[in-house]
């Protein structure tokens, strides 16, 4: 089935984002779009780029939807938000301070003084991704 795509923009213009573009990713759906541009079939770049036609359908939608800024990364949607802003999780290290809590302690300091329920891994999660913080369990 062939899908049409935005007319704004042409192969050129594609041609150039690709090659400006240093994420992978998004070099990834571009060629994608360059080669249905260019009339390849969709099973075809499906094929060629080892990922299902579904996928390139919704980059289609997306690009037709919102150009360029519709093939960017959407970092929002990886989980939902967290309780705590990163603000507050920097007072609970304050607060600790040097003191060597575990992570269950932390946990359980958490849900005393802020009413916030974590779970253990969610605990450990953030405060490796948002601290860099390596606790002993």
């Amino acid at each position: 089935m062939r899908k049409r795509v935005r007319e704004d923009i042409g192969v050129e213009q594609i041609t150039e984002l690709y090659r400006k573009e240093k994420h992978g990713r998004i070099k990834e759906r571009l060629l994608a779009i360059k080669l249905i541009y260019e009339g390849k079939k969709i099973s075809e770049i499906a094929a060629e780029l080892g990922i299902c036609q579904k996928t390139i359908y919704n980059w289609i939608d997306r690009w037709n939807a919102d150009g360029y800024e519709g093939l960017q990364l959407k970092s929002e949607r990886a989980g939902r938000k967290g309780h705590l802003t990163p603000q507050e999780w920097q007072e609970i290290m304050q607060e600790i301070g040097n003191k060597q809590y575990t992570v269950q302690e932390i946990l359980d300091y958490i849900r005393d003084t802020r009413g916030e329920h974590y779970s253990y891994q969610g605990v450990w999660r953030v405060l490796n991704k948002y601290l860099g913080t390596k606790r002993k369990s």
